[in-house]
């Protein structure tokens, strides 16, 4: 009751300032009780000090006034501070007053720990993002491989169930190579498309509409001038032309590259197997005399056609002629499989389907013998399908 009269002679003598008319400071619902809402009800016992206020009325307005400011309050849950709260509050002391709220951003310390972070994340995701394209690159160059086994089978449909030729010379004389030109790195055609494009001298071109990008794999990144005969492409940054490469176990030959062991100029119509030179290492293996060769599609018994690669990705740094070079003795690479989809490479078989070989050694092949346990299995894998020996039983290697 004693601070209830406090209260109100507080807010008598600061009516002044405190005046229902004008914004007052407020204070939470929460802070400050419901009963020290400024003003009497009327009815009270301090009722009877706002009507003798003043003679002549004044007391009736401020009371009628007063009311109307607690009825507001009551109606909106407003509570008036005392004037004495007042009087501490802008004197800094009393009731804690709200912090000022700080500008927004980033200061140099939190900028630097986002930018660290940001290269944390960078480096642990960017190795699964480049995989993942890398195993989206292998899905399209499967369909490339598949796409040029069926341009295959159908150049065999044409041509008596014969493959097409396949010399181990990189030559570009019409109707004797199966796909022209020397597309390593350095080589003449490395990014010459239009040997690609000539019909007599790719000759699965014309069962694959013109297009020749199914030559190249979308994994191998090579770039260079353009070295065509175009005077329109002259000085452009074209993509290398060829990435696949055809087994040398698999194709044909005329008889003038076989007169001789291919010292003697083509000539003839290439009929006769492929001696598939390098089979038994000594780049001077004849068809057919300890390990197969097939001229025809017919032909692919054993290992059988599920099992025999014709086309596959040649990594660009032994990629020569279109003729891939495989030894069956002794674990050697003389020619080098690609290794562009994720230590993958992809595979043609004369099936039709293609497959992806993930390699077991997860480095780049270099050329030579063979040391590392995890490449040799990688050899022995291609060896399995790659041709088959005539006695029917596949000799131990030579290590």
């Amino acid at each position: 009751m004693r601070f209830r009269e406090t209260l109100h002679r507080s807010f008598h003598s600061h009516s002044s300032v405190l005046d229902c008319g004008s914004p007052l400071p407020l204070l939470d619902a929460d802070r400050v009780s419901r009963d020290n809402a400024v003003g009497p009800q009327e009815g009270s016992a301090d009722a009877p000090s706002l009507a003798a206020a003043s003679p002549n009325g004044e007391g009736k307005s401020q009371r009628r006034r007063g009311r109307r400011c607690h009825h507001n309050a009551t109606r909106r849950r407003i509570y008036f501070l005392p004037a004495a709260w007042l009087r501490l509050r802008e004197s800094g002391r009393g009731l804690p007053q709200a912090k000022a709220s700080r500008k927004t951003g980033f200061t140099l310390l939190e900028l630097l720990v986002v930018i660290a972070i940001i290269g944390l994340l960078t480096a642990l995701l960017f190795p699964a993002f480049s995989r993942g394209k890398q195993r989206a690159q292998g899905v399209v160059c499967l369909n490339e491989g598949k796409q040029l086994m069926m341009a295959m089978t159908m150049y065999a449909g044409d041509n008596q169930d014969y493959f097409p030729p396949n010399p181990d010379d990189g030559n570009s004389i019409p109707g004797h190579n199966w796909c022209s030109g020397k597309a390593g790195i350095g080589g003449a055609d490395e990014f010459n498309p239009d040997v690609l494009k000539d019909p007599e001298r790719s000759l699965l071109v014309s069962y694959l509409n013109g297009n020749v990008s199914v030559f190249h794999c979308p994994g191998d990144k090579r770039m260079g001038g353009y070295q065509g005969a175009d005077s329109a492409q002259a000085g452009r940054q074209v993509p290398s032309a060829r990435t696949f490469s055809m087994n040398q176990a698999v194709g044909t030959i005329c008889p003038g590259f076989d007169s001789a062991l291919r010292r003697a100029p083509h000539y003839g119509a290439p009929r006769l197997s492929v001696n598939g030179p390098w089979l038994d290492h000594s780049n001077a293996h004849r068809r057919d005399q300890a390990w197969h060769t097939y001229g025809k599609l017919s032909s692919t018994v054993a290992p059988g056609p599920s099992m025999l690669w014709v086309l596959m990705d040649e990594s660009p740094k032994e990629l020569n002629d279109a003729a891939f070079a495989f030894g069956m003795v002794t674990p050697i690479w003389h020619d080098v499989p690609g290794t562009y989809h994720d230590y993958g490479c992809g595979f043609a078989f004369a099936d039709g389907h293609s497959e992806t070989r993930r390699w077991a050694s997860r480095a780049e092949k270099q050329r030579g013998f063979i040391r590392d346990a995890a490449d040799r299995r990688d050899w022995l894998w291609m060896r399995e399908r790659t041709s088959a020996h005539v006695s029917g039983t596949m000799p131990v290697p030579k290590l």
